[in-house]
């Protein structure tokens, strides 16, 4: 008899046990996280499974490292932290590692990398500039970074709207619109075109021909007012030496006068459905568009006019 309620006990103790079996928190020595918390889910395992285990699983514990980087910390203070946050655990069992070794998942992000979003970002501009080839040239690329796991987009920024003339580019990285990284990256842009060139030295005051120039491809980013199209200086006057070999700028040439000081011009006048026309004679060179002085022939006195074609001028009111 005494046997029997022996045998009996300890059936209801393995039945009981099995029937409530204690929460358990095992530690693993290593974890991988992949966002910016470390949870219990991530960093153990909890027994029995069951909507308990899973709500505590949710748990943030501590704060993530760096993506790329790794984070240790003694399972103790990890127990201890989960037992301020969820008191009735007090009593749990909690086994495994003494130490934690969590690392963060990330994305490696290199120079290779950063060179091709600057390229691509240089493509899309390349419309604005027709004729030029652009380049990156001096580039200062960073070393290798690590960003979060998730859906990156980028924006980037030159230094100067006029990007021919930035020395920087600032990329921000967003991961899941959520800003990650600032970089700025030195560099220069090289603008290649063919740029109309002198064949033959030429004394101040020639007038250009098409014989004078020949179209040579080079960077246009170091000149100041470049001119691209040779039917733009054909005709125009040099406003000083010009030697072979030396790009042509608009500020090197000039207009030559339609009218020239002393000559013989066609004055007009028309104001309402009234037109009158006088002879006079310019007392300045001018071109089409210039305002210069005229003095009339029969009044001898001068009188302010705008050039509007070869030896006419007209009076506006």
């Amino acid at each position: 008899m005494k046997l029997f309620i022996t045998i009996s006990s300890l059936l209801l103790i393995m039945l009981g046990a099995s029937g409530s079996q204690a929460l358990t928190v095992r530690f693993h020595p290593q974890a991988v996280v992949d966002g910016d918390d470390v949870t219990l889910g991530a960093i153990a395992s909890i027994t029995p499974v069951g909507k308990r285990s899973r709500s505590l699983a949710g748990i943030s514990l501590a704060a993530a490292p760096a993506p790329g980087s790794e984070l240790r910390m003694q399972s103790r203070d990890l127990w201890a932290r989960l037992c301020r946050l969820e008191p009735d655990l007090a009593g749990a069992d909690h086994q495994g590692a003494d130490v934690v070794v969590i690392r963060r998942a990330g994305v490696p992000f290199g120079p290779r990398k950063v060179q091709t979003l600057l390229k691509k970002y240089l493509q899309s501009q390349q419309q604005r500039f027709p004729g030029m080839t652009l380049n990156l040239v001096n580039l200062q690329l960073p070393r290798p970074f690590v960003l979060p796991k998730g859906t990156l987009r980028t924006e980037i920024r030159p230094s100067d709207p006029d990007i021919l003339h930035s020395r920087s580019f600032n990329i921000l990285f967003r991961v899941e619109d959520r800003p990650v990284r600032n970089l700025t990256v030195r560099g220069q842009i090289e603008a290649l075109a063919e740029v109309p060139t002198m064949i033959r030295d030429l004394p101040r005051g020639s007038i250009l021909r098409a014989t004078d120039l020949q179209l040579v491809r080079r960077n246009i980013v170091p000149m100041r007012n470049p001119c691209l199209d040779l039917n733009q200086l054909i005709g125009k006057k040099t406003r000083r030496t010009l030697r072979r070999g030396q790009p042509l700028t608009r500020s090197m040439v000039v207009s030559p006068p339609v009218i020239k000081r002393g000559e013989m011009v066609t004055i007009s006048l028309q104001h309402g459905g009234l037109s009158i026309s006088t002879r006079g004679i310019a007392r300045h060179n001018g071109e089409i568009g210039d305002t210069i002085p005229v003095r009339n022939s029969n009044s001898q006195r001068d009188i302010l006019c705008k050039v509007i074609a070869p030896g006419q001028v007209k009076v506006g009111f």
